[in-house]
């Protein structure tokens, strides 16, 4: 099969008869990822597919009249959903997928709605090609990630990263409090799987890179850590940690920091935040030609008139983003 980029495709109507094509692109595109999870029978995946097949509301994707895929997608009032898109592995590395979800972006956009789906969480490839094209994570389980896309897209400027070890905690109501007027893509790390940075970069595959690229696409980064025992979270420490992979797998994205603007914003139970904390990051912007801007100390003990003052400064903090 030639390897020739895939610009144009058709959509058909399923019939009764394409189910095992459906069942092959289903078994070759996700056995991978559901295997680990929930095991492999071959019969009861069969009977489970026959039960869910509904050629009603599946399309059959086309090029040059030949099968190539399979796309499941709908609409309500509001939101786009996509259900499935399957590509058969034959066809797959020339750009099929990214037309095909270029296609239900517009439509969501022209319809002014979101665009919903979900991909199993051992199916990173997927979630990043989502991540590609402006899907966020909205939440997870266990198994699955659903992803959301906004019409109005992200503002990227300033970019927020957030790494503490709850997404919902005394950090976010902080940067919630900060933030509340003032438009920000958010980054939670606490949702991505990023790992301890590896000589041998086994781990090249995980979250880190994507997220360096968003950073490389703002403007404005502001990066965010609860202290716990005095120090930056663990979610950080790791986080800071892979930017060695910044000079050396992926120089180019380190070199794409040059210029950027830089704060910290720091949130924890001391008066006042330890000294040295900031030095870590000083660093990293002083090797990278990156322009850091300072610190924000969040205070969230239990003294409200600390408390109190500190929201005030946080949000006096925030005012230099509008």
């Amino acid at each position: 099969m030639s390897k020739t980029a895939i610009t144009n495709y058709q959509l058909r109507p399923a019939v009764q008869g394409d189910f095992d094509f459906f069942k092959k692109v289903h078994h070759a595109t996700l056995r991978p990822y559901v295997e680990p999870l929930f095991g492999w029978d071959e019969v009861w995946q069969a009977e489970y597919l026959k039960s869910r097949y509904n050629p009603d509301e599946m399309k059959i994707i086309q090029v040059d009249g030949q099968d190539a895929g399979v796309l499941v997608f709908g609409q309500e009032p509001d939101r786009v959903f996509v259900k499935q898109l399957l590509i058969d592995p034959i066809f797959q590395g020339r750009g099929l997928g990214t037309v095909v979800l270029h296609d239900m972006i517009e439509q969501a956009r022209a319809s002014k709605l979101p665009l919903s789906l979900s991909v199993l969480r051992s199916n990173l490839p997927a979630k990043r090609f989502y991540q590609r094209h402006g899907f966020v994570e909205a939440y997870h389980d266990e198994q699955r990630v659903w992803m959301h896309w906004e019409p109005s897209g992200q503002t990227g400027d300033p970019l927020v990263i957030m790494a503490s070890s709850r997404s919902h905690g005394h950090t976010r109501h902080t940067l919630d409090q900060a933030f509340r007027k003032i438009p920000y893509q958010l980054i939670d790390l606490h949702g991505k799987s990023i790992s301890y940075f590896d000589y041998d970069h086994h781990n090249r595959l995980d979250d880190f890179l994507w997220v360096a690229e968003q950073m490389v696409a703002a403007k404005r980064i502001v990066l965010v850590t609860p202290l716990y025992w005095s120090a930056i979270s663990g979610v950080m420490k790791v986080f800071i940690d892979r930017f060695t992979d910044l000079t050396d797998i992926r120089q180019d994205l380190g070199d794409g920091l040059a210029g950027k603007k830089l704060w910290l914003m720091v949130a924890g139970k001391p008066e006042v935040a330890p000294v040295g904390i900031e030095i870590p990051f000083v660093e990293i912007c002083n090797h990278f030609k990156m322009d850091y801007q300072g610190m924000q100390y969040a205070y969230i003990g239990q003294d409200r008139k600390l408390e109190t003052a500190s929201e005030v400064a946080a949000a006096e903090f925030a005012k230099q983003f509008l």
